[in-house]
């Protein structure tokens, strides 16, 4: 069900029905609309979250709010005696209306105004005196609303980023807030999530006085904060695939709903409750769940929330309420392990009875919330002399210019945020801004990134002068890969690194950030407060910008150690940035089994490597193994919980259609057909999109027909078109020159000539697009047809355009098909058969694990492979545990544990008051620790043999006076040509020093050797 959820750009689904709307999804007759998400799978996965057994009730009472909005009737409570005679017995009468306290808007209780009709399509007559739509029928019979919850807290990103909030007017909360908080607190949202949003309004309520209560509903309009009700907002609710909606205000959206302030057609209960029959959950009291989980850094759990089982409704014809709201009945919550940024400390205080603040700070922090870097730089340097600023705000304000920097001009230009730059430093350094080490931070990161190098190391050598209000382990950090780009030697940077050590001793962080340290329970999360992730990170780029590689691997061991399940995305960054794509691929891989962030950016750029090392069509064993990589980092992206994108997608088409040989005039192939039916290859890679939420883009199509030209395929580039044509999607210049070349590969002259006069007259005609003439006439031996059309369009005017024909027609030459190539020329053998074979069964197997409940874990469902080429599995797994359990584990706790189970027979007896903890992807944390060291250990000796490679080259090059040719990463190589032969002779060399290894096996004297040498570890 999952896997055919429609795009939002298809909706309405019911082109008769009213904006939006997506009646028919689950059927003409269902009425638990996006409730169905709620699938028993999804209900199972949801109860994994519960680890502590804590319980949170999400229940405001129900006599709040005293007096209601809107007219509605107040809570009323009457305690009436059953006995005589003082006879202890009493009964409970409550009368309320269902708007009151934490409530469920069912579907019948708002639906399209303009329209009048409800979810599915229903009106007012099918639901009077009928069951139809009803929360007890259908809700209620159904188990109520038991899911995974996550929590977004809204009111303390508004504190920490200080935006002025007040829940009891309007107050609209941009849906680039909520993509940001999800982003902050580490969530991973999952199809049939139910999301809560916590504004602040319930404990607002709290706090007032019983005259400010009674004065609410007085208001000429009732007006509470809520979320925008925006296009975009529908857009970002609708993609998250959210079973239900929630939060502590009034409603979901800001108030009044609809009112004049609002666009019609997008009010946030239409389109929900009318349109895709998703409940809507109004003053929920979050205050103990958001305190709770800000305690333990995590934003996800079980939730389950019955309504009433009212049967039957109220039926007079003049009240606009045909059915009551679902009351919820005892919401809890558990903790749950999820991955979650730790947010800056300070407390959180709700209330709104807070000190005037005076109006030109509060106009700075408003303009620092809207990130307004013109505006904040304009107004902030007024409040200095004042000193109304805080160390918040100095936060606030060098993070906007940090961040400006980032934004490539987009905010300012680089040489007028330097200027400023400039000059916050000055107040900083003059004491007029007070001190943040998050504010040291930026400064330092924002030196670092402009490449001013200079100012970076003045500036930090004044700062780590300071007292510890300026500084932390962070800044420590930042400081470190600022000194190893500026060029200073390892050994400084080490003692940098030992300096920031002893500077803050908390926690014993210069024991458990060394390589030896040792986890007191595996299996149990790291609960080693101020712990620096930041710190490693530095040394880590100091030390692989210096070649050290040995020791940045350790360092990443000590981090997969301490938090197996929490890595920072940097950290695979700077291996990315500065580590051969073999070596970056096995880091890849141990960080989605844990469950870890990586970011779009960096898998795009993990998965462009690999194509590019792959050549289309040889058949051989290295470019099956590059393809069957790339499948594998999308199963285990995908399975970490991460959203793909079409690019990531498109690259895996790509990578498998490279595997396709060069067809004969008559379609005919060198391969056996049987093997891999290339049509089929593409209508299975398309299926796959569709199964993983993402929807084809033009540029997927643009693939497939430049394919299709390569390959000599007729049949693809006829299935490519027609897909292509029945989308929707409007082609770009790009598909057209796709689309010339592959015509005149499979087609001949006549259709290149039919191609080009059937264009779109509207298309620019660019010297890109004159370019893919010249090379389709030229391949179809048609050269007079693009000379007239030069003619035609007097292009030989055009300088620009002309250098790239000339260029095009120098290089392209008409290929002969009469022969295959020589690679294919024979039949193939019975290995290259059984790869081939390989590919398609993995292909499949990854297909058919899409329709599962339990893809993403990854325990159950490993994916293909660990790294490109793995080492371990040719180790005796008795050696590597045994090994690992003498590095890993207390020496006395493991001769005592020994001893007891010699001395009992049996195994000893756990802590039943310790859960075990799981990752997000299904495994131990020991199971984690376990496997992650493992593959440090192949890192080391991957790496061991690629800097043996560059010793010899390097040698090699001295001998012969060349300058040498191998670098350890692409960063920095933008030419495609030297770029892809650079990555091809890398994998190459580096798939045939993984052979000589497996074909020389080691005793487990001579492997344990070897490990602890690499380790550094003293015998």
């Amino acid at each position: 069900m999952l896997n055919i959820f429609p795009p939002f750009t298809s909706l309405p689904l019911d082109p008769d029905g009213p904006p939006g709307n997506a009646w028919g999804l689950f059927g003409a007759n269902d009425e638990l609309g996006m409730l169905n998400l709620l699938t028993p799978a999804v209900v199972t996965a949801a109860a994994q979250e519960i680890k502590s057994g804590v319980r949170v009730s999400l229940d405001w009472p129900l006599d709040k709010p005293l007096h209601p909005s809107y007219g509605r009737a107040p809570f009323q409570h009457e305690i009436r005696r059953r006995g005589e005679n003082g006879r202890p017995v009493n009964d409970d009468i409550i009368s309320f209306n269902t708007q009151s306290s934490s409530q469920w808007d069912g579907f019948r209780h708002y639906g399209y105004l303009k329209e009048k009709r409800y979810f599915n399509g229903r009106t007012n007559e099918d639901i009077q005196g009928s069951r139809v739509l009803g929360v007890d029928s259908f809700w209620a019979d159904n188990g109520g609303i038991i899911g995974r919850g996550v929590l977004l807290d809204y009111l303390d990103y508004a504190e920490r980023n200080s935006i002025a909030v007040d829940p009891f007017t309007s107050y609209c909360i941009p849906v680039d807030h909520l993509k940001c908080l999800v982003d902050e607190q580490g969530i991973t949202i999952y199809p049939g999530d139910i999301l809560f949003l916590r504004t602040g309004y319930t404990a607002a309520y709290n706090a007032l006085s019983i005259l400010e209560r009674e004065a609410i509903p007085q208001r000429p309009t009732a007006n509470f904060i809520g979320v925008e009700s925006t296009i975009d907002v529908l857009r970002w609710l609708w993609e998250n695939k959210f079973s239900a909606v929630a939060s502590d205000s009034q409603a979901f959206e800001s108030s009044p709903v609809g009112g004049p302030e609002v666009n019609p057609d997008t009010v946030l209960h239409q389109w929900l409750l009318g349109g895709w029959g998703m409940p809507i959950g109004e003053q929920f009291d979050l205050e103990r769940l958001a305190e709770h989980c800000k305690e333990t850094g995590r934003y996800s759990f079980f939730l389950s929330s019955v309504p009433l089982k009212t049967i039957g409704q109220a039926f007079s014809n003049h009240t606009k309420q045909r059915t009551t709201k679902p009351r919820s009945r005892q919401p809890k919550k558990d903790e749950f392990g999820s991955r979650s940024r730790s947010l800056r400390p300070g407390a959180v205080d709700p209330t709104p009875l807070q000190p005037k603040i005076p109006t030109e700070l509060l106009k700075l922090r408003i303009l620092l919330g809207n990130s307004d870097l013109q505006g904040v730089l304009e107004a902030y340097p007024k409040l200095l002399k004042a000193k109304q600023l805080d160390s918040e705000d100095t936060v606030e304000i060098c993070r906007l210019l940090h961040y400006g920097q980032r934004s490539n001009g987009k905010l300012m230009s680089p040489t007028a945020i330097a200027e400023h730059v400039k000059e916050a430093v000055d107040h900083y350094q003059r004491r007029r801004l007070p001190p943040d080490p998050d504010a040291s931070l930026h400064l330092i990161s924002y030196f670092k990134e402009s490449n001013q190098y200079d100012e970076g190391i003045e500036f930090w050598h004044w700062i780590v002068r300071q007292d510890n209000n300026y500084l932390d382990l962070r800044t420590y950090g930042a400081a470190l890969e600022l000194l190893a780009l500026y060029g200073q030697p390892l050994a400084y940077c080490e003692e940098v690194y030992s300096h920031g050590l002893k500077r803050f001793p908390e926690s014993f962080n210069e024991y458990h950030l060394s390589p030896g340290a040792i986890v007191s329970q595996l299996d149990q999360p790291t609960r080693i407060p101020k712990t620096s992730m930041g710190l490693l990170q530095g040394i880590i780029k100091a030390r692989l910008i210096h070649g050290d590689w040995r020791n940045a691997y350790l360092a990443l061991d000590t981090a997969l150690r301490l938090h197996p399940t929490q890595m920072p995305s940097y950290f695979f960054h700077t291996f990315l940035e500065e580590r051969p794509i073999n070596e970056a691929y096995q880091i890849f891989c141990l960080l989605c089994h844990s469950g870890s962030q990586i970011k779009p950016y960096d898998v795009t750029w993990v998965l462009n490597d690999l194509v590019d090392g792959q050549k289309p069509g040889t058949g051989e064993d290295i470019d099956l193994d590059i393809a069957l990589a790339n499948l594998n980092a999308i199963h285990l992206y995908g399975a970490s919980g991460r959203l793909l994108s079409a690019r990531h997608l498109n690259i895996l088409l790509q990578s498998s259609l490279m595997l396709l040989p060069i067809f004969g005039s008559d379609n005919s192939t060198y391969w056996a057909e049987s093997l891999m039916d290339p049509v089929a290859l593409v209508r299975q890679l398309f299926s796959i999109f569709i199964a993983m939420g993402v929807s084809p883009e033009i540029s997927t199509y643009n693939t497939v027909i430049a394919a299709a030209g390569r390959v000599r395929h007729e049949g693809i580039l006829a299935w490519a078109v027609n897909a292509l044509s029945n989308s929707g999607i409007a082609s770009n210049e790009i598909t057209f020159e796709c689309l010339l070349n592959a015509t005149a590969r499979t087609a001949g002259a006549a259709q290149v000539e039919s191609t080009w006069t059937s264009r779109d007259p509207r298309m620019a005609l660019m010297p890109s697009t004159w370019a893919a003439l010249a090379r389709a006439t030229s391949c179809a031996g048609n050269s007079d047809f693009l000379r007239n059309q030069m003619k035609i369009y007097n292009v030989r005017d055009q300088k620009s355009t002309m250098r790239q024909v000339h260029a095009e027609l120098a290089k392209s030459r008409r290929p002969d098909f009469s022969e295959p190539p020589v690679s294919l020329a024979s039949d193939l053998n019975l290995a290259c058969e059984s790869r081939v074979a390989e590919f398609t069964s993995a292909l499949n197997a990854f297909q058919k694990l899409l329709g599962g409940s339990d893809f993403g874990n990854l325990k159950k469902h490993p994916a293909v492979k660990q790294s490109i080429w793995p080492t371990s599995d040719v180790v005796d797994e008795l050696w590597q545990k045994k090994l690992y359990e003498e590095l890993s584990i207390d020496p006395t706790a493991l001769a005592a544990l020994e001893a007891e189970v010699t001395v009992n027979s049996e195994p000893p007896e756990t802590n039943q008051d310790i859960s075990t903890v799981e990752s997000s992807t299904g495994f131990r944390l020991d199971e984690l620790r376990y496997r992650n060291w493992k593959g440090v250990n192949e890192l080391l000796e991957h790496a061991e043999l690629f800097e043996s490679r560059m010793e010899q080259a390097v040698d090699k090059a001295i001998e012969e006076g060349k300058p040498s040719k191998q670098v350890r990463s692409t960063k920095g190589i933008s030419m495609r040509g030297p770029r892809q032969q650079l990555l091809r002779t890398q994998l190459m060399d580096h798939l045939a020093d993984i052979n000589r290894m497996k074909a020389n096996p080691l005793t487990e004297t001579d492997w344990r050797d070897k490990i602890l040498r690499l380790r550094r570890v003293e015998t």
